[in-house]
Parts: C-alpha cells; structure tokens; sequence
C-alpha cells in the first residue's frame, strides 16, 4: 500500500504508523532538543520507513528480489518433429564422458540392423538410394552419439544394448515413421555444436524414461 498525501500536513498511514508518530513526538518533546532527541528521530523514521512502505521495498529501501519462478515460463514441444528443434544457447557443462568410448556394436551391424528398419520405414516414400543412404548415415551418426550419453550418464552396457530397438523407436522414429532427410542432418548438427544432452532425440528418451514407458538399468 502506497503513502497517500493527504489536504493537510499530515500523511494517511496505517494508524500503527500514526501512533508511532505521535508517541515519537512526545518523547521527543520531553527529552528536550539533546543527542538522546536525535537518535530517537533517527529511530522513529526507520521504523516509520518500514511502516509505510509496501512491497516493492525491502527492509531499509532495499529492493526486493523477485520470486524465483516469476516471469518464467515452460515451452511446449511441437508436434512437427521438423520443427522441435529450438536451439539451446552455448554454455554451460556437458556431462563428461567415459574416457575411452567403446561401441556396443560394430558399425557393420549396426548399419545392417538400421538399413533394415528404414527401408521397411521408407517403402511407400520413394527415396531414392542417395537419399536413403544419406539418412542411414545420420541415423548411425545420432545412436552412436546417444550410446555415448548414455554411457556417460552411467547407464548399463547391458540395458543398452537390450533395448537398443526400442530406444531407435524414440530418437529415429518418434513418429512411428521415418522422420526427413533434412531433420535428421539438423539432428547431428545440433549435437555436433550443442552436445548430445541438450539435442531433441535424448530429450525424447529422458521424457520416455521419466514416464516409464521406457527401462534402462544404471
């Protein structure tokens, strides 16, 4: 509540603050204009100040810091996956991974297992083989790098490499179809420059372990 100036002299405060006045004034008055009158001035004004004042003032004028949570607000996912892919400012720590990265799978079988999904995935697309040999290479390129992520989150070879298929289903197929060329380049890039954690297709997995549809052992 505001200090309103009222027609006379005198302010409109909460009575508490008049009351504190005019006690001050009184004791003011009777023990004389001496050191003992200033200091209780000096005292009264403070405790007026902090009668008086709403809000937006702390204690002694300073300013009061707004609640954590003010102002903020929580961005909803697209559902065009071509479009989920707001980038997240430079900075801040990616969590280190494993000193020496070891594959769950060699890059062969990998390959042979990825190439036989896409190609059911893409069978009424009509892509070409340039095409489809250029969204295999990004599809190995983004599993390798959340393997990785993974691993450094200190989840199990194990788990991994048992729900390897399942997890494909979330990072390269979250639609239940083969996702563009075009988004899975903008995929790696993003981890390229980002790092993994922060990329759309961990997310997916972090947003499919929270909600249990999806189990992998630490």
């Amino acid at each position: 509540m505001r200090v309103k100036q009222s027609k006379g002299w005198l302010p409109t405060v909460p009575g508490r603050a008049v009351g504190l006045l005019l006690a001050a004034r009184g004791l003011s008055f009777l023990l004389g204009r001496g050191r003992w009158s200033g200091i209780l001035s000096w005292g009264v004004g403070l405790a007026f100040r902090a009668l008086t004042l709403d809000g937006e003032a702390g204690p002694l004028g300073s300013p009061m810091l707004p609640h954590a949570g003010a102002g903020s607000a929580v961005g909803s996912s697209s559902s065009d996956p071509d479009l989920d892919l707001r980038l997240a400012p430079p900075g801040g720590s990616e969590p280190v991974d494993p000193a020496v990265y070891q594959p769950l799978l060699s890059d062969e079988m990998r390959k042979e297992e990825l190439g036989k999904r896409l190609r059911i995935n893409t069978m009424w697309k009509g892509y070409s083989p340039q095409v489809q040999d250029s969204i295999l290479s990004q599809q190995l390129e983004i599993e390798k790098q959340i393997e990785r992520a993974l691993l450094s989150d200190g989840y199990s070879r194990d788990s991994i490499l048992e729900n390897r298929n399942r997890i494909r289903g979330f990072i390269l197929y979250p639609t239940g179809t083969a996702l563009s060329e075009s988004t899975y380049i903008k995929y790696v890039d993003f981890m390229q420059n980002y790092g993994t954690h922060r990329s759309l297709p961990y997310r997916r997995l972090m947003g499919a372990i929270y909600e249990k549809d999806l189990f992998l052992e630490k």
